[in-house]
């Protein structure tokens, strides 16, 4: 059957408002700082234990980091090394909790349209943590997303509840929704599977430019002892020491740059399939999560049914945190969150509508054709507003 939202005090919708946006504040800083800490991972100098190591044998222009002796030094030393894993923590709490807590206090139909404030948060966090360069068409682009966000979640959205096991079978057991989830979870196999045979072939690409990890490390051995023996220049010397380059840099750089041309398509496919993940978690809930945990007796077949249940959501969850990590290797939280949040508001939507044609003999309401019509137009306006960011930041179209 439909529910009905609960009634809401002024005290208790203040305080779930609150708890939203600051759920959601963190949520977008942990994004913002793992995909920091993973930059600084990448651009990791030649780093020293303390200030009594001989740097005279170290060569002028090599990238050096002497860690303080001092307690504060040793204490932002300890933050920079982590940053992905503080990172991780600050995300990973607000999506384990925050709408368990905010549903104490809250509606559901109020809690997307909040959790649209985390575009804004992740705006201001790429451009603070990050120096994401952001411009007008980027705020524009973010409204969009926000406003059809907005209007999918209060015109087009109807809470499904589902009050007891035997209506959850028959409903999992309906021929659409066998087919539509079989649908979903075919995309979202396709958009993982793709990203991750594009990542593969671009780090052959670069191995074979760049050489491998023992051919770099010989180099550079090689180097800072002075004992290459090619006629190499001394800047092309350095930088095949570094393992950025063989001689003949401007053919590497060429092949180096259609190894990375691939780096916007495979992050735009691991943050669909992230919000493909967390569409289906949501779907999982709704299907019955919460009534499996508050049965007292299951029978054999119910057991069956909510060991499934347990094991895909955990599936979802694991998948959901992979891919959106993926996501900003490749691109920044800029782009990547939207196009998370693009899919799973969709889905969401979809899958909510599926779920109601599914039960059996359930009366559908007098305003569902509204309720279709306005999704329609928020998700219409959500992709527009996606298109607009991708453009904007692919392009560089910054003002």
């Amino acid at each position: 059957m439909l529910a009905d939202p609960p009634p809401t005090s002024t005290t208790s919708l203040v305080v779930g408002v609150l708890i939203c946006i600051l759920m959601n504040a963190c949520s977008s800083f942990g994004v913002n700082l793992q995909a920091l800490g993973l930059r600084k991972v990448t651009e990791q100098p030649l780093v020293f234990d303390n200030a009594e190591t001989d740097l005279d044998s170290a060569e002028e222009n090599t990238p050096l980091l002497i860690r303080s002796s001092t307690g504060s030094d040793r204490i932002r030393q300890w933050v920079g090394d982590h940053l992905w894993h503080i990172g991780f923590i600050c995300y990973i709490i607000p999506q384990l909790f925050g709408s368990i807590i905010a549903l104490n206090f809250i509606s559901p139909i109020l809690l997307a349209p909040l959790g649209s404030s985390g575009l804004l948060f992740n705006v201001f966090f790429s451009s603070l943590l990050i120096g994401t360069k952001v411009g007008v068409w980027d705020w524009v682009a973010t409204g969009l997303i926000i406003a059809g966000g907005t209007v999918v979640s209060v015109f087009g959205n109807v809470d499904v509840l589902i009050k007891d096991f035997p209506t959850l079978l028959k409903t999992m057991a309906s021929t659409l929704f066998i087919v539509y989830f079989s649908v979903i979870g075919i995309l979202l196999i396709f958009c993982f599977g793709l990203a991750l045979t594009l990542e593969i072939r671009k780090s052959k690409m670069l191995s074979v430019v760049l050489g491998s990890d023992e051919d770099v490390q010989q180099q550079s051995v090689q180097y800072e002892e002075g004992r290459l023996e090619d006629a190499e220049s001394d800047d092309a010397a350095m930088q095949r020491a570094e393992g950025l380059s063989h001689p003949g840099t401007g053919a590497v750089n060429g092949r180096v740059a259609d190894a990375t041309k691939f780096d916007n398509h495979i992050g735009f496919l691991f943050a669909s399939a992230g919000g493909i993940s967390a569409s289906m978690t949501l779907a999982l809930v709704k299907c019955g999560l919460n009534l499996l945990a508050m049965s007292d007796e299951l029978s054999s077949e119910e057991i069956v049914t909510s060991i499934a249940l347990f094991v895909c959501l955990a599936i979802s969850v694991v998948l959901q945190l992979v891919t959106l990590n993926k996501a900003i290797v490749f691109i920044s939280p800029l782009i990547a969150i939207p196009v998370f949040y693009t899919f799973f508001t969709t889905l969401s939507v979809s899958n909510t509508l599926v779920v109601m044609y599914s039960i059996p003999d359930l009366e559908l309401p007098a305003e569902i054709g509204f309720t279709i019509q306005m999704a329609i137009l928020g998700v219409s306006v959500i992709v527009g507003g996606v298109w607009v960011l991708s453009y904007s930041s692919f392009v560089g179209d910054k003002k």
